[in-house]
């Protein structure tokens, strides 16, 4: 009999695979980066096809095979899809955060709190919004747009199961900060370089910096935090683009 493990991770991308499944690639927190297949999961009767989106959080129960993993089971957390992020008119933004037996309560805790925030956050713009709605989506798109890139740079250069539950802790923090923030479009320029740089320096392509470790060590994100890195952006994007070069990937 197979064992099932079950884990908290980020889809950080997926392709077809054979005439109806799709192989995930899933960062978890107990695993590392694994590529799973997800039998049927293209069917129109797929009870788990929502679940597996790319750019997701979600609770996934895994089987071990010889080189890939396979899906039995998956609950998805945040849905980071550009028109589910929070707005106005989307009041779901967490399909559901019912904890799975044997996954991470931390994370269905934390989830459970964005969920309750977005929706305390929703309801203040829905009684002011008056006509900003085409402003709130193209935040909503520049948001998603990060998180892609996000999930690019990982699938760069994370390889193999090499458990870090530091680095999806740091992960879970950004989804986190996207989604339960309005967050202008200045902003979103630190934050990526704020999180670039935290993930490279938690892969090891950055080293201790004087005047950046207290950032970089940190997985804390806030408003005030952003506006004090406005100043720094050209430092953290100077080590970035040092770290890129001399990675060769």
């Amino acid at each position: 009999m197979h064992n099932i493990y079950t884990t908290s991770g980020f889809v950080i991308g997926s392709s077809l695979y054979g005439e109806a499944d799709k192989m995930l690639f899933v960062f978890t927190r107990d695993f590392g980066l694994v590529n799973v297949i997800a039998k049927g999961i293209r069917l129109g009767k797929s009870k788990l096809r929502f679940c597996v989106q790319d750019y997701s959080l979600g609770i996934y129960s895994l089987v071990r095979g010889r080189d890939i993993w396979r899906l039995t089971d998956a609950r998805e957390l945040v849905s980071s899809s550009a028109d589910k992020l929070p707005s106005p008119k989307e009041r779901s933004l967490i399909v559901s955060v019912a904890p799975v037996a044997g996954g991470d309560p931390p994370v269905a805790e934390r989830l459970s709190r964005i969920r309750r925030m977005a929706e305390e956050r929703n309801e203040g713009i829905s009684s002011r919004r008056g006509g900003s709605d085409r402003h709130i989506n193209a935040t909503n798109d520049l948001v998603f747009g990060l998180i892609v890139r996000i999930a690019l740079l990982l699938r760069r250069f994370l390889h193999g199961e090499e458990k870090h539950e530091e680095l999806f802790d740091c992960i879970l923090k950004f989804m986190e900060f996207c989604m339960i923030n309005k967050i202008s479009e200045k902003k979103i320029d630190v934050l990526e370089s704020l999180i670039v740089a935290r993930i490279l320096y938690l892969l090891g392509y950055i080293g201790d910096q004087k005047g950046l470790n207290e950032y970089l060590k940190s997985i804390e994100i806030n408003d005030e935090l952003l506006n004090l890195l406005q100043d720094k952006r050209i430092v953290l994007n100077r080590e970035i683009n040092k770290a890129l070069s001399e990675s060769h990937l």
